[in-house]
C-alpha cells in the first residue's frame, strides 16, 4: 500500500541504528501479537512485503545509538516520498579511529531496501578514511544491482550510492 514506504523507512532506520532493535506488531486478521528482533534489514516481514495485514505497535531501539549516523535522500522533489536513491549509514569507532561497527543500507535499488553486510565487513577494524570508502565502493560495484526506471538508471543509482558513501566519510572527517 502507499503507506508501506514509511514502515520500510522505520525498519531501515532500526536496522542501521541498533544491533538489537525490537519490533512489536499486531496481526489484523487474528488479533495476534508478536515481537521480532531486527538484526538486519528484513527483505520481507513474516513472509509478506505488504503491511496491510499488520499494525506495528512499537519499535524499541536500545541505546547507545551509533556515534555517527546519517540518512540521505536523493529525489527529483525533496518532499516526494519516492526516492531515486536513499541511504542510511552508521559507524562506531574505537579510540584509535578504527571502525568497531558499520552499517550501510540503501533504498531505491529494488523492491525493498538493501543492507550491505559485505561493505560493513570491509571496514571493520580498519581506519575510517578514504581507503575505507574505496573498499566500500568496490563492494557496492560488485554487489548492488539497482533497478532502472523513470527516476534513474541502474548506473546512475550505483554512482549516487557510492558518492553518498564519500559524503558520509567527508561529513565525519569535518
Amino acid at each position: 500500500s502507499s503507506g508501506n514506504w514509511m514502515i520500510w523507512w522505520l525498519l531501515l532506520w532500526a536496522s542501521v541504528s541498533s544491533q538489537f532493535a525490537v519490533l512489536s506488531y499486531t496481526e489484523h486478521s487474528t488479533g495476534g501479537v508478536g515481537v521480532e528482533l531486527i538484526t538486519e534489514y528484513p527483505q520481507c516481514f513474516r513472509g509478506v512485503t505488504d503491511f496491510d495485514e499488520f499494525l506495528i505497535a512499537a519499535v524499541d531501539i536500545p541505546k547507545p545509538l551509533p556515534q555517527f549516523l546519517r540518512f540521505y535522500k536523493v529525489a527529483k522533489r525533496r518532499l516526494d516520498d519516492i526516492s531515486t536513491v536513499a541511504a542510511a549509514m552508521a559507524l562506531d569507532l574505537d579510540s584509535h579511529g578504527k571502525v568497531r561497527r558499520a552499517r550501510f543500507a540503501f533504498g531505491g535499488m529494488a523492491a525493498t531496501p538493501i543492507r550491505s553486510g559485505e561493505a560493513e565487513a570491509a571496514v571493520i577494524d580498519q581506519p575510517w578514511n578514504v581507503a575505507a570508502v574505496e573498499r566500500v565502493q568496490q563492494v557496492l560495484d560488485r554487489t548492488l544491482q539497482p533497478m532502472s526506471d523513470h527516476r534513474g538508471s541502474k548506473a546512475y543509482r550505483l554512482e549516487v550510492s557510492k558518492s553518498l558513501v564519500e559524503k558520509f566519510q567527508w561529513e565525519h572527517a569535518r
